[in-house]
């Protein structure tokens, strides 16, 4: 009984999911208006954006490719500690 407990509990737990770093910027066709709530993210380039929209509209507008490093606020480096 306890095991069917806990296999119904982890049914809904994907302990395999890791972080997509793509952006996804196909899912942002108006990049003028971007959607809320705010989902603060960290890119690539070590700038924390408040949404992917917006880490999509920076990359088109200045023509690189930045990607998704992790979600939340982005840490700050050490000075002289390169970027990863």
């Amino acid at each position: 009984m306890l095991l069917v407990a806990f296999a119904a509990v982890f049914a809904f737990v994907d302990l395999g999911a890791a972080f997509d770093n793509d952006p996804h910027c196909e899912r942002y066709p108006r990049l003028s208006r971007c959607p809320k709530p705010y989902r603060f993210i960290c890119g690539s380039n070590g700038v924390t954006y408040s949404h992917p929209c917006v880490l999509c509209f920076e990359a088109i507008l200045r023509g690189v490719d930045i990607k998704m490093q992790y979600p939340g606020k982005c840490k700050k480096r050490k000075k002289g500690q390169r970027e990863q």
